[in-house]
């Protein structure tokens, strides 16, 4: 009897035990859901994918280009806004923006007030700003949507060549019509909250890399072998100006005005950003992402030959596409974008001048993109190296491409992507046949792949871990 009380207690002590060590377990999980935050949701595959930084009390500065987003540079800017507005006069340093000056100019609502690089003196600035916290509208620039409006304070620049626009608003407001332009307000909402996300790192990381690149210059220009001023546009060092600005050259902005849709998916992922090594983003994928066994050109040539799944990247048209792009047009390419190299390469430099060419690709990436082409004119050869390259030389210009549905477009600058084949020998042919997929770099996160993702019920977590997952490389 004795032995048996002895077992029950040592059986119960032992329970209690094991009740402790749960307890404990239990309160050590929680305790360290609550230290990261709250975002176990948002640790994936063993690696932390998402983070949340304070954001409120961001600003970015965004230069303006022209209607074609090629120039920086403008002779007039003309601005208006529906309530009046404030044009404050200063000027700017190598290290201040801008430094007040000590008239300010109130315009009335309605009036549209005219900078004109004539008028003004390098480094020269003006600060407008609405006194009642509504839009100024830029009546001397057309977008998508009309004269863009700005939220935030404009600066108008004189630099050497003429006048240099900037917004500044806080990082959030700028998201809005970021995400409005870089995807359209009808894709679904979680698409909508992955391409914010996307948009603020890559906004984040410029304006760190604009504050690297600044401290690096001043601390050159602090040199003590600097002494004066120099007004010289390249010495003002012009990138000081803006983190980044409106074109695709970074992200568009303000192409399109922000929306309900736009605005609500900014705002439920207010502060989020990524982890990935790399933040990019893209229109639409030729379904290769994640696949490593598509370097070989007969690889790659029976996938693109495959039938997409139906639906596939929401519907997008370029998911196939093809074109002819007559040889002409690539060896006129070839002269303008690569005379010096062959001069270099070739003494003969009216080789360029042949009406045959011979283009092949010589290597591919695992995913089945171009990264080399051969271009062979009479006895030269010269290898293009890089997507974005290989996309210039081969731009269709006037040339149709035909989509999937049997559409065209033409006037592109590019190659639609560097995902293609060429059709047979080009040595004898005037032109060339080529059959591509996709329309983007191929980088990072497809957006129409992600409405698809979306559509079929996948979170904005879900489709950034599926294109920026093991810490952006993908599954």
């Amino acid at each position: 009897m004795k032995n048996r009380k002895q077992l029950e207690t040592l059986l119960a002590v032992m329970e209690l035990v094991a009740l402790v060590g749960i307890l404990m377990l239990s309160f050590y999980l929680l305790y360290g859901y609550f230290e990261e935050g709250g975002q176990g949701a948002e640790t994936q595959n063993g690696s932390a994918l998402i983070d949340t930084v304070d954001t409120s009390a961001v600003s970015v500065r965004v230069r303006i280009l022209d209607d074609s987003w090629s120039e920086t540079l403008f002779d007039e800017i003309t601005v208006s806004s529906s309530n009046s507005f404030i044009v404050e006069r200063g000027t700017y340093t190598e290290t201040e923006a801008f430094v007040s000056g000590s008239a300010k100019e109130s315009d009335e609502a309605g009036q549209t007030y005219i900078a004109a690089a004539d008028d003004m003196e390098p480094w020269d600035a003006l600060r407008l700003y609405s006194t009642e916290g509504s839009t100024l509208t830029v009546t001397s620039l057309t977008r998508a949507d009309g004269s863009p409006e700005y939220s935030g304070e404009l600066y108008i620049y004189r630099l050497e060549e003429g006048l240099a626009l900037v917004n500044e608003l806080p990082l959030e407001e700028y998201l809005y019509a970021v995400v409005s332009s870089e995807m359209p307000s009808y894709f679904p909402e979680e698409a909508l909250k992955a391409q914010a996300v996307c948009a603020r790192t890559y906004a984040l990381r410029c304006m760190e890399e604009k504050k690297n690149g600044r401290d690096t210059a001043l601390e050159e220009m602090n040199n003590e072998n600097v002494n004066e001023k120099n007004t010289d546009e390249t010495n003002i060092n012009e990138k000081n100006l803006a983190d980044l600005n409106d074109s695709a050259s970074f992200q568009v902005y303000n192409n399109r005005k922000s929306t309900q849709a736009s605005v609500n998916a900014v705002d439920a992922t207010c502060g989020k950003v990524l982890l990935a090594d790399e933040i990019q983003y893209y229109s639409t994928s030729v379904l290769s992402e994640h696949r490593n066994d598509l370097g070989r050109e007969e690889d790659f040539r029976e996938f693109l030959e495959e039938t997409p799944e139906e639906g596939a990247e929401y519907g997008s048209l370029w998911i196939r596409w093809q074109a002819e792009i007559p040889t002409e047009r690539i060896l006129e390419n070839l002269e303008t974008l690569y005379a010096e190299q062959w001069k270099e390469k070739y003494s003969d430099e009216n080789v360029l001048t042949e009406s045959a060419a011979d283009i092949a690709v010589m290597s591919r990436s695992e995913n089945g993109q171009v990264q080399t082409l051969a271009v062979t004119v009479g006895i030269g050869t010269i290898e293009i190296e890089g997507e974005y390259a290989v996309r210039q030389l081969l731009a269709p210009d006037d040339t149709e491409v035909v989509l999937m549905d049997g559409s065209t477009v033409s006037g592109m600058q590019l190659l639609p992507s560097a995902f293609f084949y060429i059709d047979g020998s080009t040595s004898d042919r005037e032109s060339v046949c080529i059959y591509g997929g996709g329309y983007g770099h191929g980088n990072g996160m497809s957006q129409y792949g992600a409405a698809q993702m979306a559509a079929d019920g996948a979170s904005w977590l879900e489709i950034l871990e599926y294109y920026f997952g093991n810490n952006g490389q993908g599954e």
